[in-house]
C-alpha cells in the first residue's frame, strides 16, 4: 500500500493496516475472528463487484449487524471492503469511480439508544434468512414445523426470477458455495 502512486492520500488507511499487522503479531491475537472478517468481507466485496459490473449503480452500501466482525480490529472490515472493491474493479477493468461506497455505522440511534438507526431495515433480511436457516436443503423440509417458514419459502423464494440463493458450506478448512433454485411443488 505504501508503494501505490496515491499512497499519501491514503495515509490514515495505511496506518490502520499497519496497526492490524502489529496486533496480529501478538500471541493472544484472535486469528479465527480475523478469518471471519476476511471471509465475510470477501463475500461482500464480490457482491459489490458484481453489482458494479452488471448494474452500474450510483451507490452501494453494506449495513452490518452490530457484531464482532464489523467492529473488530478498529473496524478493519470496512477498510478491507473499500480497498478490495476498488482493487477487484481495477483488476477487471470495471469502472467504479462513480460508485459511492457506503458503510453503515451501527451507532445507537439517539431516539432509541439500544439499536442503530437502520436496525428496522435489517429485520427484513434477518426474517428471510431465518426462514432459509430453518429450511433443510438436503431433504427439502422445514425443520421448525412453523407455517411461516413454509410460507416464506414457497411464496418468496420459490420460482422467484430475481432472487439468487447461494448456499455456503465450510468443512475441514474448505469452503464451497453453490447456487440453489427453489421451485414450487407441482400438482402432479
Amino acid at each position: 500500500m505504501q508503494n501505490c502512486k496515491d499512497a499519501p492520500a491514503h495515509a490514515d488507511l495505511i496506518k490502520r493496516m499497519r496497526r492490524l499487522r502489529q496486533q496480529a503479531e501478538a500471541k493472544s491475537f484472535n486469528t479465527k475472528l480475523l478469518s471471519n472478517v476476511l471471509l465475510f468481507t470477501t463475500i461482500a466485496v464480490v457482491l459489490a463487484y458484481l453489482l458494479t459490473k452488471f448494474t452500474r449503480p450510483r451507490a452501494i452500501a453494506w449495513f452490518s449487524d452490530r457484531d464482532s466482525i464489523s467492529s473488530a480490529f478498529g473496524k478493519v472490515a470496512y477498510d478491507l471492503f473499500l480497498i478490495n472493491h476498488a482493487g477487484i474493479c481495477q483488476q477487471n477493468h470495471v469502472p467504479y469511480d462513480s460508485v459511492r461506497i457506503g458503510l453503515g455505522d451501527p451507532l445507537p440511534d439517539p431516539l432509541a439508544p439500544k439499536r442503530s438507526w437502520y436496525d428496522p431495515l435489517l429485520r427484513v433480511p434477518d426474517f428471510l434468512a431465518g426462514a432459509l436457516a430453518a429450511f433443510n436443503y438436503n431433504d427439502r423440509t422445514n425443520e421448525t414445523g412453523r407455517e411461516k417458514v413454509t410460507d416464506i419459502i414457497t411464496k418468496v423464494f420459490a420460482d422467484a426470477p430475481n432472487i439468487c440463493l447461494l448456499v455456503g458450506s465450510a468443512r475441514d478448512n474448505l469452503f464451497s458455495c453453490n447456487l440453489m433454485n427453489i421451485s414450487a411443488v407441482s400438482g402432479r
